[in-house]
């Protein structure tokens, strides 16, 4: 049972069970899943840059191994070797996929810094929500509680604002 708390005209321990969802506005509650949602989609763009990145790399070494392998560089002509590649149509449309792969992976990183800044800022406006007096003074424990489970099942830091 919980004693009645005179001030607050609850019962203490009533709310003291209720999860921190139960206890904030919805304003609170709508910045939360922005922020989430945002952290979703930067880390799906990151996963995307660090696969471009991959593929690119992949290719390239593939090609340039499947060149040395193809043609004898110590008996070619550098120009020689140059005018082969340029001719030769599998050459090509392998170099305009390692192009392409290029692209898309600066498309990527273009992408991951732009939600990058967006998801800084959303962080940021929780933060300044959470340190008014409200939460710092009489709720102080409800904002432990969302920081923690921010942290601990999304790896979001609401706690610190850094950039």
């Amino acid at each position: 049972m919980g004693y009645f708390n005179p001030f607050h005209h609850i019962f203490v321990q009533e709310v003291m069970d209720m999860s921190w969802q139960d206890q904030v506005t919805n304003d609170t509650k709508m910045r939360i899943e922005a922020v989430k949602k945002k952290k979703e989609y930067l880390d799906s763009w990151k996963r995307r840059e660090r696969n471009f990145l991959l593929l690119f790399g992949v290719t390239l070494v593939l090609f340039i191994c499947y060149i040395l392998y193809m043609t004898d560089i110590t008996q070619l002509n550098i120009f020689y070797a140059i005018v082969e590649i340029i001719t030769n149509l599998v050459y090509i449309v392998i170099i305009s996929i390692i192009s392409m792969l290029y692209y898309f992976y600066l498309e990527a990183k273009n992408k991951v810094k732009k939600e990058k800044d967006k998801y800084k800022e959303m962080r940021g406006e929780i933060i300044k929500h959470f340190e008014k007096d409200y939460y710092i003074s009489d709720h102080s424990s409800i904002r432990d509680e969302i920081t923690t489970e921010m942290e601990e099942k999304y790896d979001i830091d609401l706690r610190l604002k850094t950039d």
